[in-house]
């Protein structure tokens, strides 16, 4: 099995950004793309693919789980007008969904922003679709019992909110989009289950993945863990198959999983409530991986000038989601804030290594 495995990948050496392209270009009208979130390369990829998308397919649209419902006409203007104000994308990003301190998320908006100033004219704007719903986490963690009833709603129907925004703006339009959100939402031919119960969890990718959309529909998951809600641990997809495979292989490589002698592919499964359980193709049609270890991932990068004067602070300290982390800041001023974030500008590269290089060996 891993030598015809290894002989398809050397036989369709795909990368990454190609890999997206030609699956909409053979056909494909949607194509997810489920990542474990802040690994550095996986949101590069999205932005890797925005002017390939749109200078050489017909997709001008980008579904996104990192903006809001909400804020989606704002983020328009921001990435149509003639000149980029970073000053202004900052602030709207900071307070728009303020859990995504992440550089690579906020230069999406100015990465759609210059293929549109390079390619609208010819090729017609691209534009982006917010798919999270806009969470008041001061009123979550300091507001009365109702408002924070209310405003926890929204947080409940997480998944919900996605699925109808994304089906009212995109799939019932029938308008070709690259959809970009966390794994778990964009689980689709599985069913997660509550950890520990036999309650099903539905997701976005359930929601969606039904006719007449799912025939035009592509999922792909991006390499990352497993998580293993029978044991409430992250392990090794199919037992550290795929990483063995790729100390061998050592390229980035983007491929087919449905149709290919991947298909089957299964790895130790410990209850039938887990993803273990399922067949590889029983869980996405592709894959990309890349030619590292997963101990060796880079993380995502906190954005410069996240928090630029007091005021930001002020806002942004009642608006995390994390309350303690909130109640951390109430105690720290603004400079020392600062100070803080400059000494850790590595934190999300130092925590992946710290959950990845705790699977093992693969």
């Amino acid at each position: 099995m891993p030598t015809a495995l290894l002989a398809h990948w050397q036989s369709h050496p795909k990368n990454p950004v190609d890999y997206v392209v030609d699956t909409f270009n053979q056909g494909k009208r949607w194509v997810v793309l489920g990542e474990f979130h802040r690994i550095r390369h996986d949101a590069q990829l999205v932005l890797d693919l925005i002017p390939e998308l749109h200078t050489r397919t017909d997709v001008r649209y980008l579904a996104t789980e990192f903006l809001t419902v909400e804020a989606t006409e704002e983020a328009n203007r921001l990435v149509t007008q003639p000149t980029f104000d970073r000053a202004k994308a900052l602030r709207f990003f900071m307070r728009d969904n303020p859990i995504w301190n992440n550089k690579e998320y906020f230069d999406i908006l100015e990465t759609v922003w210059r293929s549109n100033k390079e390619h609208a004219a010819s090729r017609g704007a691209f534009r982006l679709i917010g798919l999270a719903p806009a969470i008041d986490w001061s009123i979550v963690n300091y507001g009365d019992e109702s408002a924070r009833t209310r405003e926890l709603e929204k947080a409940d129907h997480y998944d919900e909110c996605m699925a109808m925004v994304l089906e009212r703006q995109i799939l019932a339009k029938n308008l070709p989009a690259l959809v970009h959100c966390g794994i778990a939402h964009a689980t689709t031919k599985h069913t997660e289950y509550w950890v520990g119960t036999d309650r099903p969890l539905p997701r976005m990718g359930n929601m969606i993945y039904r006719s007449p959309f799912k025939e035009r529909m592509w999922i792909v998951s991006l390499h990352a863990p497993f998580y293993d809600s029978a044991t409430r641990r992250e392990v090794f997809p199919f037992g550290g198959l795929l990483d063995r495979l790729m100390l061998t292989y050592r390229r980035d490589i983007g491929f087919d999983v449905v149709g290919t002698p991947f298909e089957q592919v299964r790895g130790p499964s410990t209850s039938p409530l887990s993803q273990l359980a399922h067949a590889f193709g029983g869980m996405v049609d592709g894959y990309i991986i890349r030619g590292i270890p997963m101990a060796d991932y880079l993380g995502t990068s906190p954005v410069p000038d996240w928090i630029r004067d007091e005021a930001d602070y002020q806002w942004y300290r009642l608006h995390v989601e994390n309350k303690e982390w909130s109640k951390s800041l109430l105690k720290m001023t603004f400079t020392e804030y600062r100070q803080y974030e400059q000494a850790h500008t590595d934190e999300n590269t130092k925590m992946l290594r710290r959950r990845f290089r705790a699977l093992g060996q693969p």
